[in-house]
C-alpha cells in the first residue's frame, strides 16, 4: 500500500510496543509516511504519571493535522 500512511503508537500500550510500531512504519512502502509516539496507556488512556497530557487528545490532534496537510479544504 503506497498511499500516505500514519502510524500512531501509545508509549504505554500493552498490545503494540514501540518497536513493533517502528517495524510497521519501516515496512510501509509509502513514500509519504509518518510515525508518532504519544504518551499514553492501552487504548490511549493518559498515563498515571501525566494525567493531563498525551493520550487520545494528543493523538487526535496529530492525526487531524496530518489529514489537513494532505487533504486541505475537506
Amino acid at each position: 500500500m503506497t498511499i500516505p500512511t500514519i502510524v500512531v503508537n501509545y508509549s504505554g500500550d500493552n498490545a503494540i510496543y514501540p518497536h513493533e510500531a517502528e517495524a510497521i512504519y519501516q515496512q510501509s512502502p509509502a513514500g509519504d509516511k509518518t510515525i508518532h509516539q504519544v504518551d499514553g496507556g492501552h487504548f490511549g488512556m493518559p498515563l498515571a504519571s501525566a494525567p493531563n497530557q498525551g493520550g487520545r487528545q494528543e493523538a487526535i490532534k496529530l492525526i487531524a493535522q496530518w489529514l489537513r496537510e494532505r487533504f486541505p479544504g475537506r
